[in-house]
């Protein structure tokens, strides 16, 4: 090969070499304006979004005022597929956990003695739930204004539930009875009961005399005749560990036909059909339940199939099994 052909071979092989290297950077500049462009494709479609979701927002927000609006306004309750609702039950559901949720997480507020009394009752409360009613009585006739330090600490709990199952059973007992019926509330606490019916035959009882509407007496021994009373009413009664004989007192006092009714919270029964089949076993039977909130138990039994003797019989041992049937109910330590 001669020299002016090798020079030429040279020159080609530096000018495809030059020719690879433009294509290399023009495809980069491709690239790159590609790139450029997705990425203010990008910030295009994300800004796009951004006014959709607020939008979107604004019209949410919008809807749920026009929605809060129509239910003040609505005399008529809630629809729900064809069916009206009574406002008072079927309220706003989300508003009012809502509303428990923020109750929760409150702290405690007020002076250092109202901090100081609501530790107080939680122990009171407490100790009520853990021991017999003997002891109990003991405890609260030895310390000064304690019944009173209770009683203000459970004024304020009512104040946190959904309904009062007290209000449920004054509604019942108007329309099922008379003012010349025998009734008696067990464990009545400020004895509402009589305080509504002033006219009635209503026997308050209470280990402490709260006001003078209330007979002092412990429950579980009644100064009552057999087959005396028309109704007995047991609110939030049954709290020693000795309650079972509170219900062994409900039977021998009560007529035939006549009704007990129940009231407790719903996470006290950790045994619901045992507890009912306790009932059975004794000569109660369930005749109607109200259920309040998931919170309360309203239970209405009849003894229809009363007996001349206690088909039963009543022993420590068999009041110690029975009590389990219903767990402590105690507030969380702050």
């Amino acid at each position: 090969m001669t020299k002016e052909s090798t020079k030429k071979a040279e020159l080609s092989n530096i000018n495809k070499k030059g020719n690879l290297i433009s294509k290399k950077k023009i495809h980069k500049k491709k690239n790159k304006n590609k790139n450029d462009n997705g990425s203010k494709e990008q910030v295009r479609q994300f800004s796009k979004n951004k006014e959709l979701i607020t939008n979107d927002s604004n019209k949410n927000n919008d809807y749920l005022k026009k929605n809060k609006n129509k239910n003040e306004n609505s005399s008529l309750g809630i629809h729900h597929q064809g069916k009206y609702y009574d406002d008072e039950i079927y309220g706003n559901i989300d508003l009012e956990k809502n509303k428990q949720k923020y109750k929760k997480k409150k702290k405690i507020e007020g002076t250092p003695e109202d901090i100081v009394n609501a530790s107080l009752f939680r122990y009171i409360n407490e100790y009520m739930y853990t021991n017999n009613s003997e002891i109990v009585k003991k405890k609260l006739n030895e310390t000064k204004n304690i019944f009173n330090i209770y009683h203000s600490g459970y004024n304020k709990q009512k104040k946190k539930w959904p309904k009062n199952p007290v209000d449920i059973i004054i509604k019942y007992l108007k329309k099922n009875y008379t003012k010349n019926s025998k009734i008696a509330d067990l464990g009545c606490g400020e004895a509402q009961i009589a305080q509504t019916f002033t006219d009635w035959s209503i026997t308050s009882f209470d280990l402490i005399q709260y006001n003078k509407y209330v007979t002092v007496c412990n429950i579980t021994q009644l100064p009552l005749e057999n087959d005396s009373y028309d109704c007995f009413v047991l609110c939030l009664s049954l709290m020693n560990t000795d309650w079972p004989k509170i219900i062994y007192e409900s039977v021998r006092c009560l007529k035939k036909g006549a009704t007990l009714i129940i009231a407790d919270v719903v996470s006290r029964f950790t045994n619901y059909k045992g507890f009912l089949k306790f009932m059975h076993g004794v000569g109660f039977s369930l005749h109607n339940k109200i259920n309040l909130d998931d919170f309360f138990h309203v239970l209405f039994f009849e003894n229809e199939k009363k007996k001349d003797k206690l088909p039963f019989v009543v022993n420590d041992k068999v009041v110690s099994s029975t009590s389990k049937l219903l767990s402590p109910c105690i507030y969380k330590r702050r």
